[in-house]
Order: structure tokens, then sequence, then C-alpha cells
């Protein structure tokens, strides 16, 4: 028996991948995507977790003035030197 936040998480998930596939017309991959596997998200379904991520955020918008935060997560999933770097301005400014 899956516990109940193992179930709410699922049923969210669910709900969240139906409305963007709506609202986008994108598909979310069928499998639980893995570090070493980053590379195999697609534009587009990068960039629709990144919508998802400002609809919930409120935000105005996700690539306005001087943050794009599309072009962010493409390349902090896609190129994993630009991770590590940008993983260490994190850990210096102690941010999280």
């Amino acid at each position: 028996m899956m516990d109940k936040r193992k179930l709410l998480q699922n049923i969210t998930q669910q709900v969240i991948q139906t409305a963007m596939m709506e609202y986008s017309g994108v598909e979310a991959p069928k499998k639980v995507i893995h570090y070493d596997e980053y590379d195999e998200l697609s534009r587009r379904q990068i960039d629709q977790g990144v919508l998802a991520l400002s609809f919930q955020l409120n935000l105005t918008g996700a690539s306005m003035v001087d943050v794009d935060l599309y072009r962010l997560v493409r390349t902090y999933l896609w190129n994993k030197e630009a991770r590590s770097a940008m993983n260490e301005i994190v850990d210096e400014l102690r941010l999280n």
C-alpha cells in the first residue's frame, strides 16, 4: 500500500502533466529521468517544466528583463560543466 504522501505526489504529478499537455501539447517523459539522462529531455519538455514552475510561483514570466529561467534550466540540465560551475556558485553564496 502506497503511503499518503506518495499517493498525493502521484495524483499531483498526473494533474500537472495532464494540464500542461492540454496547455502546451508537450508530453512529459514516459520514464523517470535520472541525472545521467538529462540530455534525453527535449527543449520543449524542459521549457514546459519551467512554465509549470512559473505558474506555481505566480511569476509574471520565466523570461523577463534579466531573468531567463528557460535558458538557465536547459543549460543546467544539458551541460555537465555548466551545472558544476552553477553548483559551485550556489555553494559559495550559501543560498540553499
